[in-house]
């Protein structure tokens, strides 16, 4: 294959990426069919087919590219010359912006799909060991209180996801951006006012 032809392909691949993830957010994963998205992406349903096996493919796809993006992101932000606190508060502040890209919906409906949940567990396995490298970075600068250990907080974290995608608390917190931005805030900071309020 020529450059021009790998060009081509990449551009499709890319109209599609781009395609299924505004439909989904717009209308969830779901009700989105593979013709949906052929039809706006402008592509055949034989050159979707070329790229991914299904629709969930596809999802899974686009939620690899954006967990690759967050990871880049961490890892610009904790290469940065600024205090720790602040190295987590960008992390936090452009994971809820994420979130609420991404949107509700997408995410609700990307959570409960059965035939995705080895991939949702391997990518939340992903994700924390990711945000452990964090935690001993802190650790390891002085930043995190001596008395609390990796394993403790990878508990607090496994709990912060349970009650993140709890009915309950989805009632007290119906926007997720704001429930997720929550829960994190009251892992840090706790419920006492920061000295800035």
């Amino acid at each position: 294959m020529n450059k021009k032809q790998n060009n081509i392909k990449s551009i499709k691949y890319r109209q599609i990426i781009e395609t299924g993830t505004k439909l989904f957010i717009r209308h969830g994963i779901k009700r989105i069919t593979v013709e949906e998205i052929c039809e706006e992406a402008g592509v055949s349903k034989m050159t979707f087919y070329k790229f991914f096996a299904n629709k969930l493919e596809l999802v899974k796809q686009i939620v690899t590219g954006m967990m690759d993006e967050g990871f880049k992101f961490v890892d610009n932000i904790m290469a940065q010359d600024i205090p720790y606190e602040e190295k987590v508060r960008q992390n936090i502040k452009h994971k809820i912006e994420g979130i609420r890209k991404y949107g509700d919906l997408f995410f609700e409906e990307f959570l409960r799909i059965p035939e995705l949940q080895p991939y949702i567990a391997e990518m939340n396995s992903n994700a924390v060991k990711k945000i452990i490298e964090i935690f001993n970075t802190g650790k390891a600068e002085g930043a995190i209180r001596e008395d609390i250990t990796p394993e403790f907080y990878q508990y607090l974290l496994g709990h912060l996801s349970i009650m993140g995608n709890d009915d309950n608390l989805k009632k007290v917190f119906p926007d997720m951006g704001h429930r997720i931005e929550t829960l994190i805030d009251v892992l840090f900071h706790g419920v006492f006012k920061t000295p800035s309020n």
